[in-house]
Formats: structure tokens, sequence, C-alpha cells
């Protein structure tokens, strides 16, 4: 009987709860391979992560060896310290920006910033943790996933198969944010072209690059990376046999937290662009804003606009999402949107835009609308007043799911890419 290959996924960040795409679609790609593989995981934790990481491995039923690398009591301490005595400056910070006509996020800071804070190594304990768990173990395959981990590609030994799961390609999320900004457009170029330069020749120290998206894939091709790259899906937790009643047309609903770019920069658009416009139409229009916010953003975002309520996290989705309309203004971004997902599977009527559902493969009008200027995404909510339409469009995106986005077809995609061998790794 042919040894199973043990596999290791280095993660960006404990997945779990599994309340973000993110961190369902890291957890999806662990528990279909575990009955194939001898699967380990290991990441960044505190003490205080003991708890999630038991439940954590619950949900695997115990098959998987997690491995966390415990940040030192002594770091942390000295991380929440940092913390205080930043907070005030960089409260500061916002309000100078804000007065220099920069679009603020809390996500980014300068473009300055991109490379210290996404593509330089972070604890030098935890990349040495990451190969003493590949010679301990004698380890087979190492998976990488989210951009803070690149970086483990120039340490991890050559006896190992490298593979990178890249959610979100980081230059063209700068590209695109920068279009927003004002500056310099010699000097963002010049920032933008070397971060673009690192991200690629970081990428091409792996075998393998998975992205989520066959658009993805062409930008890397184009880039210039030249380590095997293999398309894949991300699939989400929900029941693909939900299907919610679409009686309702009045609620709008934004599901995200503030940490993702693509989230911010999109509910600002819709606010500043489309909700006004669209309540001059018909005011019982209500918007509800579902995610984690600070209070002070939310308020930001918020501020001055009538019908529209921070719900913040919830933990039944379905609930809150029952008889609305689903928005996805996004506007900035690279992967796959795993709030369309949602939405598809739920059986939840949307309407995005191009970039919301890159690497989708939907049909305006027959699965949602898609809409790209103001008037044609506040005319594509209108439209949805008819009944039979919204729940043609959802019946319709929800077969998409059942057809494409299922755990299986993650299973035999995944070992097919694992099963690939370069010669000098057989």
């Amino acid at each position: 009987m042919n040894q199973k290959e043990k596999i290791l996924f280095v993660l960006p960040f404990l997945p779990y709860p599994l309340t973000s795409g993110g961190a369902q679609a890291i957890f999806n790609g662990i528990d279909v391979v575990k009955e194939d593989l001898d699967v380990y995981v290991t990441f960044e934790a505190a003490a205080s992560d003991n708890d999630n990481i038991e439940k954590f491995k619950s949900l695997l039923d115990r098959k998987v060896t997690v491995l966390p690398y415990l940040i030192p009591s002594q770091q942390s301490k000295e991380q929440t310290l940092k913390q205080k005595l930043y907070q005030p400056l960089f409260k500061t910070e916002k309000k100078l920006r804000k007065l220099a006509g920069y679009d603020f996020t809390p996500v980014r800071i300068p473009h300055r910033a991109w490379l210290p804070e996404e593509l330089f190594p972070k604890r030098m304990g935890f990349a040495k943790h990451v190969c003493s768990i590949v010679d301990e173990y004698g380890i087979d395959i190492v998976q990488c996933e989210m951009l803070r981990n690149v970086t483990l590609g120039l340490v991890l030994p050559d006896k190992v198969r490298k593979v990178f799961v890249h959610h979100e390609l980081g230059w063209v999320v700068h590209e695109l944010e920068l279009q927003s900004q004002k500056g310099d457009a010699f000097e963002q170029k010049l920032y933008l072209d070397y971060y673009k330069m690192c991200e690629v020749a970081l990428l091409n120290t792996y075998d393998d690059v998975i992205t989520l998206s066959s658009i993805d894939t062409e930008k890397l091709l184009l880039a210039g990376v030249t380590a095997n790259i293999h398309t894949s899906l991300a699939v989400v937790n929900t029941p693909q046999d939900t299907m919610l009643s679409t009686n309702g047309w009045k609620v709008l609903s934004f599901v995200g937290p503030e940490c993702n770019l693509p989230n911010v920069a999109g509910i600002k658009w819709f606010l500043a662009n489309v909700w006004r416009q669209l309540r001059q139409k018909d005011s019982s229009y209500k918007l509800q804003i579902i995610g984690r916010w600070s209070p002070d953003h939310i308020a930001e975002v918020i501020g001055g606009h009538e019908n529209v309520e921070y719900l913040g996290f919830v933990e039944d989705l379905p609930s809150v999402l029952k008889d609305t309309i689903m928005i996805v203004p996004i506007t900035v971004g690279s992967g796959i949107r795993m709030k369309i997902l949602e939405a598809a599977a739920m059986g939840v009527p949307f309407v995005t835009t191009s970039v919301g559902v890159e690497g989708i493969p939907v049909t305006d009008g027959e699965h949602c609308f898609v809409a790209d200027t103001p008037e044609d995404f506040m005319n594509a909510i209108m439209r949805l007043k008819d009944e039979q339409l919204r729940k043609q469009l959802a019946e319709n995106a929800n077969r998409l799911a059942k057809e494409h986005y299922t755990l299986e077809a993650l299973r035999k995609n995944r070992l097919e890419v694992y099963s690939i061998r370069k010669n000098k790794k057989e």
C-alpha cells in the first residue's frame, strides 16, 4: 500500500471561526484532502487562541496535525504597547490625509508602505518554525496561502514541493487603488512597478502557483511568472439547497468587513454615487451593512446617509439576507468574491460590477445584473422590483453554484495539482 504524501499548509491566520470568505476558502482547501493526504497545518497564534484552535481541530475531525507557532508572550505585549502608542498618531495621519485629498482607508497606508506591509518577512521565528516542521515530519509538499506568507518561498528547502495559493494579486489591487488617489503619477508608477517585480520574483521561488480564477492565471503569465500556474476554485460553506425566499426588494444588503480594501472602496463608491439617486427615485429603499467595522469608520462611511443600518457581524447570515437584494459594488480587487458565491448558494438575487464577478462564470441578465456605472447600477436594482425576475436570477445562480462550486470539484482539482511532479522532484 502506497504511503500517503505529507502536506503542510502554512496559513496567514487561524481560519476559525469561519466568518469570512477567506477563512472558508482556506478551511475547505484543507478539509477536502484530509482523507487523501497526511495533512499538517501551521499558523501564528497567541495563547488566547487555544479555544479556537481546539474548535478548528474538531471541525477537521482531528484528522489533521495542527502545529501552531505560539507568538512569544513578550512580543505580544510589545505589540499591544505599540498599538496603544501609535493609535493617536494613526488618527492624526488619517485627518491629515483627508485634508490632503486622499481617500483614506485603514487597510492601506501610503503606497510606499506596501512592500514592508505585505512582501517583507514578518517573524523569523515563524519561518524557522515552518522549516523545522518540514524536517521533523518529513513533509513532501508545503502550501503557503496569501501574500503575507509569500516570502517563505525563499527559505523552504529544495527537497519539498513548494505550492503557493494566490487569493488576490497584490499589484492588481494597488494599481486599481491608485487610480482613485491623488499623487505624483511618476512616483506611483515607480512604486507599483517595483512592487509588481518583487511579487512576481517571490512567486517564482515556488514550483506551483494556484489561482482562484482563470483571469488571475492570465495576468500572472503576462507578468512573467514562470512557476507552474493552476486555476482552481473556492467553495463557501453555505449549503447550496438553502434557497431563501425572494419576496422582498426594498432592502439592499452589503456583506463585508472593513479589513478588506475592496469592501471599503466598494461601499464608499455605492453610497457616493448610487444611494442618494436611488432614494430620490424611491425613498422606501433601505440598506443594511453586515460585517465587522470599527465604530469610527462605520460612522464615517454611513454619516449623512439616510435609511442605512449597520448590523455588524451576524451569526445567522441567511436570516438577514432573506428577502433582500445583495449589492456587490466592487471596484478594485482580484481573486474571487466569496460573497457572490454565498449569494448564489443561498438564492439571493444580486447586482455587482465587472470586477466583482471576475473569474465567476455568470452571465449578465441570466444569473445576476452586472453594472459598472452609477446609473446602470441604480437601474439594475430598480429592475429587481420584478418578483419573477428576482426569482429567476436567484434560481439560475444557485444552479450554477451547484454545478461548478462543490467540495468534490475542489478536491479533484487540488489533488490534480498535487499529483503533478517536476522531474527534479521525482
